[in-house]
């Protein structure tokens, strides 16, 4: 069952990267204009913002993730 799930999801993979590969992006528009507008304002929100955070929540879940790991191997032992 494993095995023909990991072919199936490598078949998706392979075919996405094809259609990826084969997308060609649109033509501008004649003389730099645009059909659809101006383009939209860039976001006022940093990307960074709150970074701190998430590096922290990253390290105690992976530690959560570890201790539940050395629990289940214990108890299966």
């Amino acid at each position: 069952m494993k095995t023909i799930s990991n072919i199936v999801l490598s078949c998706v993979f392979f075919l996405f990267g094809i259609l990826n590969g084969l997308a060609k992006a649109t033509p501008p528009a004649p003389n730099g204009k645009t059909t659809n507008g101006p383009p939209p304002p860039p976001p006022g929100l940093p990307i960074n913002d709150h970074l701190f955070y998430l590096i922290v929540f990253a390290v105690f879940f992976g530690i959560y993730i570890i201790y539940k790991r050395n629990q289940d191997n214990k108890i299966s032992t």
